[in-house]
């Protein structure tokens, strides 16, 4: 799975708050130390776009990531 159906849904969500602009995919920081261990999993299965959103300080990114995967659940494309 790529994730990039990720990237739209979590930059939509970047760019819904008040206007304001949020990180968008080049802006997201990398993973460091123990979260980049972590967030391995979750890049195969939804892509790095997708994990660096879900590890985020931004709580809008982090929200959106979470939408994804239970959408991706829910349409059984990944088995929880």
């Amino acid at each position: 799975m790529s994730g990039l159906g990720c990237v739209s849904t979590v930059a939509a969500a970047a760019h819904a708050t008040a206007g304001a602009l949020q990180p968008m995919p080049s802006t997201l920081n990398p993973h460091a130390g123990a979260t980049a261990k972590d967030a391995e999993p979750l890049e195969e299965l939804a892509g790095e776009y997708c994990a660096r959103a879900f590890f985020s300080r931004n709580w809008q990114l982090r929200e959106a990531a979470l939408t994804y995967l239970a959408q991706q659940v829910k349409d059984g494309q990944v088995r929880a």
